[in-house]
């Protein structure tokens, strides 16, 4: 079973996921998209880690054939919105990895359940949410029509409110963004991007709406998951 943690930035998945994890580890075994799964303990260093998931991504999509038909549908959507050439590569490169490490996890064995934090449903945000130009509701339908979906998608959403003070108050504030009025226009743009992600067909469907500032939230994930994998409190597949 595949489940994606996915919000804006500032709405607390980091913290949610955390927690979330801690009450699984009661229930059934996990795998998570980092160092738990993919032995990282031989590379301390942050760029061999990400070059290693890179192969691994890229690897899998060309074992499928996708790679270059992925490569042009997220370079596609990008023509829409006036980023440089090296932006628009990156972003291409990080979609790719998201849909690459899927389809890798996808096929992986040995594990009932695959936790992703900000998988594929989160690289609409690393396509669409750019300062000059908000996301357009035919390349959000565009892309949540063409990626595969995770069994269960946790959706944690916050005020906007809220979103903007954490965002304007985060120390690792994007590159590309270089005075309040960007990170403000950035953080309002990524707000009205999930909440129509939120209510598109497909992920609804299959969603959880969670307000992170609420009690019980993971409690009602873990509910979710062990009734989909048929599971008892304490017992693991």
């Amino acid at each position: 079973m595949h489940v994606e943690i996915s919000g804006p930035t500032g709405a607390g998945k980091s913290q949610f996921t955390e927690r979330l994890l801690c009450d699984l580890s009661k229930h059934a075994e996990i795998l998570t998209n980092h160092e738990g799964h993919f032995n990282f303990s031989t590379l301390s260093n942050a760029s061999l880690q990400n070059l290693k998931l890179d192969v691994m991504a890229f690897g899998a999509l060309s074992r499928e054939g996708l790679l270059s038909s992925e490569a042009a549908f997220a370079s596609g959507l990008l023509d829409a919105y006036a980023v440089a050439p090296i932006t628009k590569l990156n972003l291409v490169r990080s979609y790719l990895r998201k849909v690459g490490m899927f389809q890798y996890l996808r096929k992986k064995r040995g594990a009932a359940l695959v936790i992703m934090d900000e998988g594929l449903i989160h690289g609409a945000h690393n396509l669409l949410v750019h300062v000059d130009l908000p996301p357009r509701d035919i390349d959000i339908d565009a892309y949540l029509n063409h990626i595969p979906l995770p069994d269960l998608i946790v959706l944690v959403r916050t005020p906007l409110s809220v979103v903007l003070e954490r965002t304007l108050a985060r120390l690792d504030k994007p590159r590309r963004l270089h005075s309040a009025g960007e990170l403000r226009a950035f953080a309002e743009h990524a707000h009205m991007l999930f909440e129509r992600v939120a209510v598109h067909e497909r992920v609804a469907a299959r969603a959880i709406m969670l307000n992170n500032s609420e009690s019980g939230q993971t409690d009602k994930v873990v509910e979710a998951i062990n009734a989909r994998l048929s599971l008892e409190p304490q017992k693991t597949r």
